[in-house]
């Protein structure tokens, strides 16, 4: 079974992960403004989590390192 990740998988996903990391919001409060659940939360939390451990950046440019973005770039 295949499953398609559409852009507005990826969009929820980068927004739970602002709201939890850049805002500092709790899982709950991440749950009543976007109408996920906890498990959704956790499960982007713990794939990021995995993928950073196992590929750590090793970006040359400051641009291109972890926070070298501006906040919420992927909603311009």
């Amino acid at each position: 079974m295949t499953i398609k990740i559409t852009r507005e998988d990826d969009l929820l996903e980068l927004e739970v992960l602002h709201l939890r990391e850049n805002k500092g919001l709790q899982g709950g409060d991440v749950m009543a403004r976007l109408g996920v659940t906890r498990g959704f939360i956790s499960g982007v939390q713990s794939r990021v989590r995995k993928a950073t451990a196992a590929n750590p950046c090793e970006c040359k440019r400051k641009a291109n390192r972890d926070c070298g973005m501006r906040q919420r770039w992927w909603a311009s």
